[in-house]
């Protein structure tokens, strides 16, 4: 009976043994690659998980155009691609006008563009008529003073200077905006000749 039951007891003990032995061996499941995907059975797609590749939103700068008495023209533009639709600066007589900044090829910030106003200038000649001037050839500024000298000639008196059929005064304020050259004509007077083209 005694022998009986260590038999048992040895066969029991025997099976624990395997049973733990087994246990220890077995290798731990394999952890899932943190790519953005989930793992499926041979055969199957892997799908996203959420946060993995999406595409962020673009984001988006202004571009704000300001003039002086014109209303403030505002531009949308993805952050770091080029701005084309630029607007053209309102004329103003007188006045070459520009913007500020003038490379808009990557816009990677919201920015603030101003409009730049610059004085043309002008090339004045005198014909004198027969007569002499010191200066033949004078350039003045728009909006600025100026002052013409008097034509002189050896028979008759300086009358004035004339400019497109009209007496064109010889000093003030220049406020004649022309292309080219402009050409002013010394006019003449005595008892018998004006002198006048």
């Amino acid at each position: 009976m005694l022998k009986r039951l260590i038999a048992i007891l040895t066969t029991a003990l025997c099976a624990c043994t395997l049973v733990i032995v087994a246990a220890c061996g077995e290798e731990p499941a394999p952890t899932p690659p943190d790519d953005g995907t989930t793992q499926v059975p041979d055969g199957g797609d892997p799908e996203p998980t959420p946060g993995g590749d999406e595409t962020p939103d673009p984001v988006y700068v202004t571009v704000t155009f300001k003039q002086e008495g014109q209303a403030d023209v505002v531009k949308t533009v993805e952050q770091g691609t080029a701005l084309t639709d630029i607007p053209t600066p309102a004329s103003k007589t007188g006045y070459n006008i520009t913007w500020s900044v003038t490379d808009f090829t990557s816009v990677t910030e919201s920015l603030t563009v101003n409009a730049v106003e610059r004085a043309k200038t002008y090339t004045v000649t005198f014909e004198t008529n027969g007569g002499i001037v010191v200066q033949p050839t004078v350039t003045v500024t728009y909006g600025e003073e100026y002052s013409f000298a008097d034509a002189s000639h050896i028979e008759y008196d300086f009358i004035y200077w004339k400019y497109n059929g009209e007496e064109f005064a010889s000093e003030g304020t220049w406020n004649t905006d022309v292309e080219g050259t402009i050409v002013l004509v010394a006019q003449w007077s005595d008892s018998t000749w004006t002198g006048q083209k």
